[in-house]
């Protein structure tokens, strides 16, 4: 986003200032002689319609590379070992129905993540957590 915000005006600004130039040149060579204004319009016209192709082809490749970087950190965080393991002694015969959470506080590796969650589910409901990588979430059924 951040080469979106650099690129973009930039892009804006180039076209706009060559045609300026373009017509700004095409209007002393009409004065001088050396074109009609029917061919510096047809001249300007087709560089007009030059540039939507080159900016779908620019498009196109920057579609094409955020979702190739997307597909890669997709795979890299497929392949990290959770940090989360399952407990030595998991709780014998979970019932089916409201899940009641308070979780007062939650540290991991000595840093406080959660404080001051409360919250109830009932049977069926899904409860979806998303953080700043949109694609890695946790769903509690």
């Amino acid at each position: 986003m951040k080469y979106d915000s650099l690129f973009d005006p930039d892009g804006s600004t180039l076209c706009w200032f060559f045609l300026c130039l373009n017509s700004l040149v095409g209007a002393f060579m009409v004065q001088a002689g050396q074109v009609t204004v029917g061919n510096l319009v047809t001249f300007i016209s087709y560089l007009d319609m030059l540039v939507w192709p080159l900016m779908a082809i620019g498009f196109l490749f920057n579609i094409t590379q955020r979702g190739r970087f997307l597909i890669n950190e997709l795979r890299v965080s497929c392949l990290k070992e959770s940090p989360v393991k399952d407990p030595e002694s998991p709780l014998d015969g979970i019932e089916n129905g409201r899940l009641d959470y308070a979780i007062d506080r939650f540290a991991f590796e000595d840093e406080e993540t959660l404080r001051d969650i409360h919250f109830s589910l009932e049977k069926g409901q899904t409860l979806g957590l998303g953080w700043a990588n949109w694609f890695r979430k946790t769903a509690f059924d």
